[in-house]
């Protein structure tokens, strides 16, 4: 039961908080906060590196889909810390406050409190190859 709550609790760092004003429906930034929040506990209680990074991929991975510039500035974070908390917390609170951010201006300038995943490189490179054959296609029909 321990394993099956853990991951949930990652999912979603507010499930067990018992308060509607957490519900990631209507407040979709709680999940940046929340990160927020993770960070400061860190400072206090420095872990390794590795366990950081993974709460912070796991609590934001939705939004990070959509925003992939972040989760490129994220990934960064370990290289550039160099294995020094203090440097990788403040790093990681500069990218959690613009997903914070970014949340808040989808929310209120689309009415959106859920991410839409961004596609991949590979749909891309798909969808052009797709199409540059279309386009072959009827050049040799034509």
């Amino acid at each position: 039961a321990g394993v099956m709550s853990a991951q949930s609790l990652l999912d979603d760092p507010t499930a067990l908080a018992g308060d509607g004003r957490l519900d990631l429906s209507i407040h979709p930034e709680q999940c940046a906060r929340s990160m927020l929040e993770y960070i400061e506990l860190v400072e206090k209680y420095p872990t390794k590196m590795a366990c950081i990074h993974m709460h912070m991929h796991q609590c934001m991975r939705d939004w990070l889909a959509e925003f992939t510039d972040l989760r490129e500035e994220l990934n960064l974070v370990p290289r550039k810390a160099k294995n020094d908390i203090p440097t990788a917390c403040q790093l990681y609170r500069e990218v959690v406050t613009q997903v914070e951010q970014r949340i808040l201006k989808v929310k209120r300038e689309e009415d959106r409190t859920y991410p839409i995943r961004a596609p991949s490189w590979r749909e891309i490179e798909r969808e052009r190859l797709k199409r540059a054959a279309i386009e072959q296609q009827k050049d040799e029909e034509g």
